[in-house]
């Protein structure tokens, strides 16, 4: 009888072994697929980034009716848009320029950035305007589906044998598509093509498979430790009873710390995204808010000076002839010069809710909440003085031997069904004065005209 009793404990331990083996493999393989969903998650939220980014540069390009830039061995008459009025034109100068439309100028960008970056961009149709931009089978399959009404593909597969993410959302005909377009039949509302945009998964897949490998060997390591807990407990449960249900008690021990060992893992993947949510919206040259973060926070302080009634300031900035700079000093001094532009912009605001963030280019913008027009020329003004303080030497500028800035200033108390985009236009107009009356000054919007501070 006594030895019967020994055995069933001994079935009892390799039962209890069993279970725990089962149950570490379950949640390791658990954890590890939630980590390759987050992988994939970011790679697609990197896509809709970039294909937001794209849609601006083109939405900008079209709301211009295309945009003249000199004529070279890298950027030729565009053969396609002969049908164009003044497609080529030359300035008082004698310098030769061509119009270049929405997709020759995203084709050209998409081209540098994935040689930059490795993320490759391609804007295609069924309709083909350009040879050039002729759909793969992949994308053409894409097309189609937009046609049944999908609104965004994404497949995750390879390319010359590498990992990708290929992500494709369709191409809205608008009205100002129709001066290049018009004559292939397009309506405005029409389903013109689509943007593709292929994400390399090299980078991504060797941090999720670091992540594996290091919640496997928490599990390796928890699942060793219960094995030999639940070893000497069947020792002891070979002498008694007691020392039986103290084997149990380590078991559940185990268990929680395993639970522990999960919620911190899901933690630290947590912080990871809110870390490249933080990344996406700075400029990663001057380490400032970036235009996205601009948009979402103006439009956030529009809604809360609606509801307060109280006025809200935009200073719109722009480096004067900073063209020249770069092209008499190069481009590593022209990044210097924007890294320290922007740090004296910044040295200007006293409070927590103001916002410097780099518009584009050479062009920052100031949001300033609660803040009449005032105030906000007193900050512009500060911010004029201290960048001339930084004595940034410029021997091309027409207006100083130094680096010297324009700014457009503009106010206004929001009413309720009002746009953020004409306090922007409004700002832009100041600094348009600004610049066109000699530069390096304030210039500020009234009703009528903008009159120097």
């Amino acid at each position: 009888m006594k030895q019967f009793r020994s055995f069933n404990r001994i079935l009892y331990v390799y039962f209890a072994a069993g279970l725990w083996t089962i149950l570490m493999f379950g949640l390791a393989v658990y954890q590890t697929h939630q980590i390759h969903v987050v992988t994939e998650k970011m790679a697609i939220n990197e896509a809709q980034i970039d294909f937001k980014k794209d849609q601006a540069l083109r939405q900008w390009v079209t709301s211009h009716g295309g945009v003249y830039v000199p004529i070279d061995a890298h950027t030729p008459s565009n053969e396609y848009l002969s049908h164009v009025p003044e497609r080529d034109i030359q300035t008082s100068s004698g310098t030769d320029l061509t119009m270049m439309n929405p997709a020759y100028v995203m084709r050209q960008m998409t081209d540098l950035y994935a040689e930059l970056y490795g993320i490759g961009g391609h804007i295609t149709s069924l309709k083909l305007h350009n040879p050039i931009n002729i759909a793969d089978a992949w994308e053409k399959n894409a097309l189609r589906s937009f046609e049944q009404g999908i609104t965004e593909v994404s497949e995750f597969t390879t390319i010359n044998g590498e990992p990708f993410l290929r992500f494709m959302r369709p191409m809205i005909t608008e009205k100002l598509c129709l001066k290049c377009h018009g004559h292939q039949g397009y309506q405005e509302g029409d389903i013109r093509g689509g943007v593709s945009i292929a994400i390399p998964m090299s980078t991504y897949q060797a941090d999720e498979r670091r992540e594996q490998s290091n919640i496997l060997f928490s599990f390796s390591l928890v699942w060793i430790v219960g094995l030999g807990g639940i070893g000497a407990g069947g020792k002891r449960m070979l002498r008694s009873m007691q020392e039986r249900s103290q084997a149990m008690e380590d078991l559940l021990e185990h268990k929680q710390h395993l639970e522990e060992v999960v919620e911190q893992r899901t933690s630290e993947l947590t912080v990871a995204n809110q870390k490249l949510e933080a990344i996406s919206l700075t400029d990663s040259l001057t380490s400032i808010a970036n235009r996205r973060y601009f948009d979402q926070l103006i439009h956030k302080e529009w809604q809360r000076a609606i509801r307060k009634k109280s006025p809200i300031s935009l200073i719109m900035v722009d480096i004067d002839y900073f063209k020249l700079l770069n092209d008499s000093y190069g481009h590593q001094k022209g990044d210097q010069c924007l890294k320290k532009v922007a740090l004296a912009l910044v040295a200007e605001l006293k409070r927590p809710g103001d916002l410097v963030a780099r518009y584009g280019g050479e062009e920052f913008s100031v949001v300033l909440p609660d803040t009449n027009i005032t105030g906000a020329i007193a900050v512009a003004e500060n911010m004029r003085r201290n960048v001339a303080n930084l004595q940034i030497e410029h021997n091309k500028s027409e207006v100083s031997d130094y680096i010297t800035i324009s700014l457009g200033v503009a106010s206004v108390v929001p009413e309720k069904q009002s746009s953020h985009s004409q306090l922007i236009r409004r700002a832009d107009k100041a600094l348009y004065t600004a610049k066109k009356l000699g530069r390096n000054q304030v210039q500020f919007f009234s009703i009528g005209s903008s009159t120097n501070k």
